[in-house]
């Protein structure tokens, strides 16, 4: 009795730690959505005092009529107050389950749809300007200049796009596929959390639909490699966790952003319904991949991150960062506008004692504060940044559809 008074007191202690934390990483977002300049001007050492803080974002009425439309009809529906046939509707909807066969059909007409509309950019000159960082890169790969090689001759992604080039002749080939590889990994690590294959063809469409995802899916200047190995990382944990630790390096050396992501990862392996005896094993081959890495970076005299040419000290760089997700997110509002109701109904299901709501939230925090961090080292928070953090809210809005399924599991004996 005094072991699962215990249990249950740190399950609620972590839950509540997660969901609080979530909070303080995306309420500065919203703040920046509704009132652009408030943040930045209060944190700028050299305030201008003709701004007015308080001047409403382009967005902002759409905003604020949208969550308030979310919480009156979350709250209706929560005290069953909603007509009949709408509040069976919504029960029906978390019940809802498709067969497997439907399921493949399903995911086939959606990938046929997706590949008809994006392949035509495959004939398509790349259109971003830091693609001449790439270009000479893949001129000079691989390192036949050592002594004048770059960051980009590190990257695994050189060799894809190297193949990709060489191979099929055309450098947007390879980044088109692992496009729609990092779809089919959605709907999978999706069905792994939510144990509902209708909850991971709803988080498959929700990535189909961000505009950022179409903008990013073909281009091989910002391919979706690295969130498609760090993506593929923790889903094989579950499932081949001697592999996972692997792609999770694959993930790095696409996009050295993801190391930032280690402490996401060990989350998601304490927190995961596997034996502890794996996530032992699983948390040393990290180790044993990493130290090999770290050997091989002091030996070779890398510096992956830059971290000798960066400057940590301007905190308003931080907050500068944090000033421009909004903007970034104009062609995706939806995806800020139920961020803050997605929280809450992961927080819900935490407290129900769901495990996977609480991954889903640091995920989800992990990914946006990335973003800040990334100013606050020097870094442009360019938009393809956001695609991890797209693909974990729909696999949040995905988990979210299997509220009640979950929840029946964690009451059966």
């Amino acid at each position: 009795m005094q072991t699962e008074f215990h249990r249950e007191k740190r399950e609620k202690i972590i839950s509540y730690a997660v969901f609080f934390t979530t909070l303080a990483v995306i309420i500065p977002v919203l703040v920046t959505l509704l009132f652009p300049a408030l943040i930045v001007t209060v944190t700028s050492p050299f305030p201008d005092e003709s701004i007015n803080i308080f001047e409403l974002g382009i967005g902002t009425v759409r905003f604020i009529s949208a969550m308030v439309l979310v919480a009156v009809v979350g709250i209706l529906y929560l005290t069953k107050r909603l007509p009949n046939f709408i509040q069976n509707k919504i029960d029906l909807l978390f019940e809802f389950e498709i067969s497997k066969k439907a399921t493949i059909a399903i995911i086939v007409i959606l990938l046929l749809i997706y590949i008809g509309f994006s392949a035509p950019e495959l004939a398509q000159p790349e259109q971003f300007p830091d693609f001449s960082r790439v270009d000479e890169a893949m001129e000079d790969w691989p390192f036949s200049n050592p002594n004048n090689s770059t960051i980009y001759h590190y990257h695994a992604k050189m060799l894809l796009l190297y193949i990709s080039e060489n191979v099929f002749q055309n450098l947007k080939f390879i980044p088109f596929l692992g496009s729609i590889a990092l779809l089919v990994v959605t709907y999978l690590f999706t069905v792994e959390l939510a144990k509902k294959r209708f909850s991971g063809i709803i988080a498959m469409t929700i990535v189909l639909t961000s505009q950022l995802f179409l903008l990013y899916d073909t281009t091989p200047t910002y391919s979706n490699f690295w969130t498609l190995f760090y993506l593929l990382s923790l889903y094989l944990v579950t499932k081949k966790w001697q592999l996972s630790g692997f792609s999770y390096i694959l993930s790095i050396l696409s996009k050295p952003l993801t190391i930032g992501f280690f402490p996401m990862t060990i989350f998601y392996i304490f927190r995961s319904e596997i034996p502890k005896r794996k996530k032992k094993l699983t948390l040393l081959s990290y180790g044993i991949i990493f130290g090999i890495g770290l050997i091989a970076i002091l030996s070779l005299g890398l510096d992956l991150l830059n971290l000798g040419s960066r400057d940590f000290s301007d905190f308003q760089k931080f907050w500068s960062a944090y000033a421009v997700i909004g903007t970034q997110f104009r062609f995706d509002m939806l995806f800020l506008v139920f961020l803050l109701p997605l929280t809450i109904a992961l927080f819900m299901m935490s407290r129900k004692g769901i495990k996977q709501a609480e991954i889903v939230m640091v995920l989800i925090l992990g990914t946006i504060l990335s973003a800040p961090l990334t100013g606050l080292a020097g870094g442009n928070v360019h938009p393809y940044r956001f695609i991890p953090f797209i693909t974990f809210f729909a696999v949040g809005v995905g988990l979210w559809l299997s509220t009640k399924f979950l929840q029946r599991q964690v009451n059966s004996p």
